[in-house]
């Protein structure tokens, strides 16, 4: 079954509304926090007080009988488009 993401932490796959989440994190007394952008499965916005944000991809690995979750790095928000994550995601993961 598939983890809910807590609060307000699914965005809509929307440049304007993830721009907004991360200048929302930036700042005085912000920790770094991880969005999931909705209707794109495994795409994980990871984005630091700094005001800078990563897209990862995350999936699950078999390891014997257990799974183990792992993280794969696609780019800076500022380098990789929204647009060009799922082309990058498939492309890593293949």
């Amino acid at each position: 079954m598939a983890r809910q993401p807590q609060g307000n932490r699914l965005l809509p796959a929307n440049a304007k509304a993830i721009q907004r989440a991360v200048k929302s994190v930036s700042g005085v007394g912000g920790k770094a926090t991880e969005f999931r952008i909705k209707g794109a499965r495994g795409l994980v916005l990871h984005a630091l007080p700094s005001g800078t944000g990563t897209w990862y991809v995350h999936y699950d690995v078999e390891v014997g009988r257990k799974r183990k979750r792992e993280k794969w790095k696609i780019g800076r928000l500022d380098e990789v488009s929204l647009l060009a994550c799922p082309t990058k995601r498939y492309q890593s993961l293949s």
